[in-house]
């Protein structure tokens, strides 16, 4: 069944909801028209029947009445012509035209008790109107009424048959009436409750309805709004460079052959961004088949593998060229400065000794001179160490496990006359164990906590907050500081050897610092660089992966 479903197409399933809805409102209308006839053929019944039926008894009951009151006023009071004229006319007209309503109701009645009831009494008056006839007959003039035996016998009739009569007839009515009465309240029971079935199939069927729309509405949502903004959200993905298929059971229908396409399409794009990544890792043996012949996008990725393949192998020819000069200038960095140490000692020792002995012997400019040979020779001394640090960097070639906490303690206790003399500040959260060289590691700590003592401002003592999370498989570190800062156009120029921003005489230094630092982290797979503004202080971030073999 489930498989049948996903072979129905999106039109026949808007074909057959509709129809489900048309079906229930042609529902709607047959039973409504079908309790409508019923109602209406109640109440003509009602109004057609039953109600003049009670009508005409009411009007038999009057002129039963009536017949009694003239009957009595004829027989008591003679000059009474207009009585007499009125029961002439009850016996001559108006009792035929009630029987006439009557027996025409009558016939229209379901049960045969009624017209049956009703017969006997139409007789009985009858039999009483003969009686009545023949009292009129007997005081037709107004002679008859002073012949006493006429007179008491026409009093006789009227007290033994025709009062009694009548009584008898009002009851048999009156049960009649009672009867239509109950049968009225009945029909009119049962129009009530057609009525409120009608208005309570009305209110199911109208909830069903709007239920029905409401569940098709959920239904179609489902089916193909939701598979059409997974669709759109994919298009607007792959148009922000994001490649990812639908996750939806695509069915055998319009909407599943669009979510096919789509993900076809994905498919191709993913081989495609695969194929470029691999060619990206320099992976040039990747297979990769244009998506079409006007794939261009794919002929280009080929172009450009065997380009990037071409230039691959002149840049490790290059690559090899460079490391084996590289390898020559540190060896002649090392050499030159180790080889320099020597004629160094011997002029600085002369300029001591000569400094010593002949210090007040000789003029004053030959005083200046011999302290500007001290000094400079001093500042080689430390521009020598300084480059031959530099060139036996990434020398011990064993990674070991790095405790920063100790390296940082160990280098606060070798700056301790620094940290003492300016007062400094050092605060710095748990630092994490790295796999690094740990001379390197202690000296990239050292220039950068010495770095911030030295530029640090006028009559400020130098804070230094040291700090380190874990950011992108990599540990961050930051040291931050509240000195003179550095402005935004030199952030790349201080990690450059040899490079300085102040002169001598207002900070020493060889200018080779930062580049040990860069030389450092580099060494460890890092990057290294400075936030800062100037006046503001800086903080140098670098980073060191924390797999780092």
């Amino acid at each position: 069944m489930k498989n049948l479903f996903k072979n129905i197409s999106i039109k026949k399933r808007i074909y057959w909801s509709f129809s489900l809805l048309v079906l229930l409102f042609i529902a709607n209308g047959i039973v409504t028209n079908i309790t409508l006839s019923h109602n209406r053929q109640l109440s003509d019944r009602l109004s057609k029947n039953v109600d003049p039926s009670l009508q005409a008894l009411d009007d038999f009951k009057k002129i039963m009445l009536e017949s009694k009151m003239y009957t009595t006023n004829w027989v008591f009071l003679r000059s009474n012509q207009e009585d007499k004229k009125m029961l002439a006319k009850l016996h001559e007209e108006d009792y035929h035209l009630l029987k006439t309503r009557l027996l025409g109701y009558s016939s229209k009645w379901e049960s045969k008790v009624w017209p049956d009831s009703l017969n006997l009494v139409l007789n009985g008056f009858e039999e009483l109107m003969k009686i009545e006839k023949s009292i009129m007959t007997s005081l037709s003039k107004f002679g008859d009424y002073d012949d006493p035996v006429t007179k008491l016998e026409s009093e006789r009739i009227l007290e033994e048959e025709i009062l009694p009569r009548t009584r008898y007839l009002m009851v048999s009515l009156n049960s009649i009436h009672s009867h239509g009465t109950r049968v009225r309240d009945q029909e009119n029971v049962n129009l009530d409750n057609a009525s409120m079935r009608l208005r309570l199939f009305i209110i199911i069927l109208g909830m069903t309805i709007i239920l029905a729309g409401f569940l098709l509405s959920i239904y179609m949502t489902k089916v193909i709004i939701g598979p059409v903004h997974e669709i759109r959200g994919i298009i607007n993905n792959l148009g922000q460079g994001i490649i990812q298929k639908i996750d939806h059971e695509a069915n055998n229908d319009e909407i599943g052959k669009m979510v096919q396409s789509v993900n076809n399409l994905s498919e191709k794009l993913q081989a495609t961004a695969t194929f470029a990544r691999e060619v990206g890792l320099r992976n040039f043996d990747v297979p990769f088949q244009p998506l079409s012949d006007s794939d261009s996008l794919g002929k280009a990725l080929l172009a450009m593998r065997e380009d990037l393949k071409s230039g691959e192998e002149n840049l490790a020819i290059q690559n090899r060229e460079l490391e084996r000069k590289n390898k020559e200038l540190e060896q002649f960095a090392y050499v030159a400065s180790h080889d320099l140490q020597e004629p160094l000692r011997t002029t600085s020792s002369f300029a001591d000794l000569l400094q010593r002995q002949y210090k007040g012997k000789l003029d004053e400019r030959a005083d200046k001179y011999l302290t500007y040979i001290s000094q400079a020779s001093n500042r080689m001394k430390a521009f020598i160490t300084d480059l031959l640090e530099y060139s036996l960097i990434g020398n011990k070639k064993h990674v070991e496990d790095v405790n920063c906490n100790d390296v940082l303690r160990e280098v606060i206790e070798d700056l301790d006359t620094a940290i003492t003399e300016t007062g400094t500040q050092i605060t710095s959260t748990s630092l994490p164990r790295i796999k690094g060289f740990e001379t390197e590691i202690k000296h990239l700590f050292q220039n950068l906590i010495f770095n911030s003592i030295k530029f640090r401002k006028v009559n400020t003592a130098p804070k230094i907050a040291i700090s380190a999370s874990q950011t992108n498989g990599s540990w961050q570190f930051a040291f931050s500081d509240n000195g003179i800062g550095i402005a935004k156009e030199h952030n790349e120029r201080i990690f450059i050897i040899f490079q300085r921003l102040h002169t001598r005489s207002q900070y020493t230094g060889s200018g080779i610092g930062l580049s040990h630092c860069k030389k450092i982290v580099e060494l460890h797979k890092g990057k290294i660089w400075l936030e800062s503004q100037l006046g503001h202080g800086a903080t140098f971030y670098f980073t060191i992966p924390q797999n780092n073999n």
